[in-house]
């Protein structure tokens, strides 16, 4: 059968279990983090439950058990509790936002459905900022205009730089205003 690591490495290792034996319905999922993303896929999926074995096979399906494979995606085994999976792009059977069922998988054959479904929205376009400047001390309230965007929680606008070893600015939540314009007020930059 399809073997797995017991050992914490993500390589081969000494230390295997057989999947042939593995029984995905042992393990109960109880949630997902975040509950939405965007239709081209990549978002990073953090499953929450118990029992969740260290297997190969190991795996998270985005959309019914019927639908085809390429939904299933490989997970990364966190801990027993935890495993993490990088949703694949949206079906293209549909228009978008959609909602797809959550299953996962230690052995490929047996599925366990989350409690929630993950909605594939249409990826956000900016078209402007206005104003394009804000003072130093904070308080500007900046008008975001594009496209797609969608109330909820996650709303949120990023000030400041944003890049690899730069930092990641500062985060506020954002006012929904409609689908094409969202409202933040500046915070106070550091110079």
């Amino acid at each position: 059968g399809t073997t797995g690591t017991t050992d914490g490495t993500d390589g081969a290792s000494p230390h295997a279990v057989s999947t042939d034996s593995i029984d995905s319905t042992d393990m109960i999922i109880a949630s997902i983090s975040p509950v939405s993303g965007p239709a081209e896929g990549g978002s990073r999926v953090l499953v929450k439950g118990l029992g969740i074995p260290r297997t190969a096979d190991l795996g998270c399906k985005f959309g019914p058990i019927s639908s085809p494979s390429n939904l299933t995606v490989p997970a990364r085994w966190i801990s027993p509790s935890e495993i993490e999976c990088i949703a694949p792009p949206a079906p293209t059977d549909g228009s978008l936002p959609t909602t797809v069922a959550v299953h996962v998988t230690a052995n490929s054959v047996d599925f366990v459905p989350s409690p929630a479904s993950f909605r594939y929205s249409p990826t956000i376009a900016l078209d402007a900022l206005e104003p394009t400047s804000v003072v130093v001390s904070g308080g500007t309230e900046v008008a975001v205009l594009g496209s797609n965007f969608e109330f909820g929680p996650g709303l949120v606008c990023r000030f400041g730089t944003v890049g690899v070893g730069v930092g990641v600015g500062v985060v506020v939540v954002a006012s929904f205003v409609g689908d094409t314009e969202v409202r933040c007020k500046s915070p106070p930059l550091e110079v």
